[in-house]
């Protein structure tokens, strides 16, 4: 199992800061970590009068319990919303956490 979790992910945690009535979430970095990172579906949308597209992965660490739906995910250059809570899951012998994640264009991570 050791050798699927080829790439290192940063994990980012949300703080809220209350500045002159206004909210102001800044992220930082809760752990750096080895993981599997599969790729999932990818789609475009027509909104707007404008195409979007989503590309989604499956994202597996090794198990911990400080990572929530609310984190995000730092992959190369790439920043990923988790979608949903993390899901536990045993592969190989291995106990994991599931990560099922969204690529978003938020540089401000």
């Amino acid at each position: 199992m050791i050798g699927l979790l080829d790439k290192q992910v940063i994990i980012k945690q949300p703080t809220e800061a209350h500045v002159r009535g206004q909210v102001i979430t800044t992220w930082s970095t809760l752990a750096t970590v080895w993981a599997q990172v599969l790729p999932g579906t990818s789609r475009e949308a027509y909104r707007a009068a404008q195409v979007e597209g989503s590309i989604q992965y499956l994202v597996r660490i090794r198990n911990r319990n400080d990572v929530t739906g609310k984190d995000r995910l730092l992959w190369n250059d790439r920043l990923m919303e988790i979608l949903g809570p993390p899901l536990q899951v045993v592969v190989q012998g291995t106990r994991l956490l599931e990560l099922k994640c969204a690529e978003v264009e938020d540089v401000d991570a």
